[in-house]
């Protein structure tokens, strides 16, 4: 069965792109989840990692050197004086440097998600790439983007950049999570037709090797399509109903809802 990856694609989201010594990663999501990572090829090996993130960063010493002992083990080291974090052992493997390649990251999303690979960066925006076409029918090619940001601002800032330089074609765009998108930006998007997909909701893994959560073609056939239920975010809540026993006052409807918040209509 499919184990999902909201942590991941979290962490991926505000750490773009992920990488790490091993350990460290290791302590961020798990063993388990760092180990299928690395079997589906998201987290591959890149370099030694010669620093070693610290819990409390701060100082001209931070962060920790890593040091090769004659040992064989290496040691992470504060270079603050006084110390304010404590050396870490560690073996070769902890201290291995794991990282996410953006184009592999691409390539394997578009083979989960049934869209012909065709990976591209985009000039002028940084985090944001094409990740490949979805063709639904023959001679209709349809753009799809991954766009990677931290706050609610900068992703209204990627995702109207990329509409201008689409124009009027229709396209989708692929987020890691939708926690920054907000409802009035996600409106926005489904008014001109282009979806937005978050990768948490629909990419797991599962013996190794990343998985479908959802048949990608009930998101994709969205694209340029306008109008209600085109949205992936859940609807603002623009009313509440109080249920009330039949022999309730008036008065005491009024004060439980003033209690709650609520003002009277």
């Amino acid at each position: 069965m499919s184990s999902p990856l909201e942590p991941f694609w979290a962490l991926l989201e505000t750490n773009f792109p992920l990488g790490g010594p091993r350990r460290y990663l290791i302590d961020l999501l798990g063993r388990e989840v760092i180990g299928e990572l690395e079997a589906a090829k998201l987290l591959a090996y890149q370099r030694m990692s010669d620093t070693y993130p610290c819990p409390h960063p701060g100082g001209d010493g931070c962060p920790r050197q890593v040091i090769e002992m004659s040992d064989g083990s290496y040691h992470a080291v504060c270079g603050n004086d006084p110390r304010e974090c404590d050396d870490l052992v560690l073996q070769q493997e902890d201290v291995e440097h794991l990282g996410v390649d953006p184009k592999t990251l691409c390539e394997a999303v578009a083979k989960v998600l049934q869209v012909k690979a065709g990976f591209e960066g985009l000039d002028g925006l940084v985090g944001a790439f094409k990740v490949g076409t979805f063709i639904p029918d023959p001679g209709v090619r349809q753009p799809v983007f991954l766009a990677v940001r931290c706050s609610e601002t900068d992703y209204a800032e990627v995702l109207d950049a990329l509409r201008s330089r689409q124009e009027r074609e229709a396209f989708a765009v692929l987020v890691p999570t939708d926690r920054f998108i907000t409802d009035g930006t996600a409106r926005q998007m489904a008014s001109f037709g282009i979806p937005l997909l978050p990768l948490n909701d629909v990419i797991g893994v599962e013996d190794g090797a990343l998985t479908a959560l959802v048949d990608p073609l009930t998101f994709f056939q969205r694209i340029g399509q306008t109008g209600p239920g085109t949205t992936t975010t859940a609807p603002s809540v623009v009313a509440q109903a109080l249920i009330c026993d039949p022999d309730t006052s008036m008065n005491e409807i009024v004060k439980e809802c003033r209690a709650c918040g609520h003002r009277e209509v």
